[in-house]
């Protein structure tokens, strides 16, 4: 299977000196996490919502002001990209090592394609029901065993602490016997606290906020959650993934008590495996 029979065409895209208020609003209007960055009408870069965390962590500044920044400012500049004919698997394996959630696809200098984790995994799952069916990794071969995870009574700021420093995204949230109550993503720290480093670093102020600092995981958290044991095949957790918002599963054992977690990335691998071992 080659890029042009996944990739999204013509996708949509920003000049380098679009505001990032737009660009922000680009994505949440039409339900998009990244958008290739242009200038005369040459792909120069990839702006997504990761970029414009990191880009106002990075600055220190307020919202309003950084948001008028130029997409330029926060953008991912010179990205890979790959060509229609490359194979799917060798995108998953480049998207796997590199941990990038999208693939520009050009052909002769020109941006004519956009491929994203949800267009491979949607692909796996076609892919594996293909007649002749071969069973394919399982979500206990590429898992991450034994995360890190949190107490719902744990301090909201606290976790944001722990993500930073361990630079992962996703906290399963368990109780006393390690058993799935929810999930932390860095999103529901953005969406209860604001920007987790201006937060963390007013905790040497002064006068901190103590709303803010009261804050619960139990608050902040996802839940219900949608957990998958390590029995369950890469392939059908794909499809999962294709219609989740987040970006990784807990893993429970048969009691429902947490072994590991599962991202996109973990899915990318299993597929790049998976569809080599077919084309042998």
């Amino acid at each position: 299977m080659k890029l042009r029979d996944i990739m999204r065409r013509f996708p949509k895209t920003v000049n380098v000196d679009d505001t990032l208020e737009f660009a922000r609003d680009m994505m949440v209007w039409m339900e998009l996490r990244h958008l290739p960055v242009t200038r005369d009408g040459k792909l120069v870069g990839v702006l997504t919502e990761r970029n414009l965390a990191v880009y106002q962590a990075a600055i220190g500044d307020s919202y309003s002001t950084s948001m008028g920044d130029k997409v330029e400012s926060a953008m991912q500049p010179e990205p890979q990209t790959a060509h229609p004919d490359d194979p799917v698997v060798e995108a998953a394996g480049r998207m796997a090592a590199a941990k990038i959630g999208c693939l520009p696809i050009t052909e002769k200098g020109a941006l004519i394609g956009l491929v994203t984790t949800t267009d491979l995994l949607a692909a796996q799952v076609r892919n594996a029901m293909e007649p002749p069916h071969r069973a394919g990794p399982t979500v206990g071969d590429v898992m991450t065993h034994d995360p890190l995870a949190v107490h719902p009574d744990d301090y909201v700021i606290n976790a944001a602490a722990r993500m930073q420093q361990r630079n992962i995204r996703h906290l399963p949230v368990v109780d006393g016997d390690r058993t799935v109550l929810g999930m932390l993503s860095d999103r529901d720290v953005r969406a209860a606290i604001g920007d987790p480093t201006r937060a963390l670093d007013s905790e040497a102020e002064e006068s901190p906020d103590e709303t803010l600092h009261r804050l619960r995981v139990r608050d902040a958290m996802t839940r219900p959650v949608v957990t998958t044991t390590p029995d369950q095949s890469c392939a059908a957790m794909a499809r999962e993934f294709v219609s989740l918002r987040g970006s990784a599963v807990p893993v429970t054992n048969k009691d429902g008590r947490l072994i590991g977690i599962l991202s996109y990335i973990d899915i990318l691998r299993g597929l790049a495996d998976a569809i080599e071992l077919r084309g042998r």
